[in-house]
């Protein structure tokens, strides 16, 4: 697809070609050679530290043991493949499938927020430094590609384009609710037959 910029072009040909601008700005390209190079490592730092952190999560081998009245409402095929411990506890691991068939199923809250809680606290001492690295590095990349923040980097190619606009997109419709035409006729209507 050729356009050239003295000519006029088409909208979708416009369209592509700010968005493979877009893009290549976003990895760098614009960047002077010496930016440019530390740019491309802290990329690859944080790619690296990414990997790492999910790997840290994948080979986690955290388990919790639970009672079969805690675990009440699991199906009984669920509760029959996991492991037992000697005194009858049923052991858990905290893993997707697992999880996912307690939080689902289980009657208990008390079970299913203390799940949530070693779900969610799992790999805390090693990724924690993990996580702060990345932060720190996403936004030094963020920075030097000219962005105020990995956020605002993000966004930049989609709908939104900006963490304000997404802000007001998330939180903007509870604090102005879509009104559907048919609603106040119907709510008319309402008020008209009570009386």
């Amino acid at each position: 697809m050729r356009c050239d910029p003295k000519r006029s072009c088409s909208i979708l040909q416009r369209r592509l070609i700010e968005h493979t601008l877009r893009r290549f700005r976003q990895l760098g390209a614009a960047l002077p050679p010496e930016t440019r190079e530390r740019y491309r490592a802290l990329r690859s730092k944080i790619s690296s530290l990414e990997f790492e952190f999910q790997q840290n999560i994948n080979e986690d081998t955290t388990t919790v043991e639970f009672t079969r009245d805690e675990l009440a409402g699991c199906s009984e095929h669920f509760l029959a493949s996991l492991p037992t411990t000697a005194d009858g506890r049923l052991v858990v691991a905290i893993k997707p499938p697992q999880v996912l068939e307690i939080m689902q199923n289980a009657v208990a809250s008390a079970t299913r927020r203390r799940l949530m809680h070693l779900r969610d606290n799992r790999c805390r001492d090693s990724n924690m430094a993990l996580l702060l690295e990345v932060l720190h590095a996403r936004q030094e990349a963020a920075e030097l590609a000219g962005f105020s923040s990995h956020a605002a980097y993000r966004l930049s190619s989609t709908m939104a384009a900006t963490p304000e606009a997404a802000e007001t997109l998330l939180y903007g419709a509870s604090r102005n609710p879509v009104v559907f035409p048919g609603d106040a006729a119907d709510s008319t209507m309402r008020a008209c037959s009570r009386s």
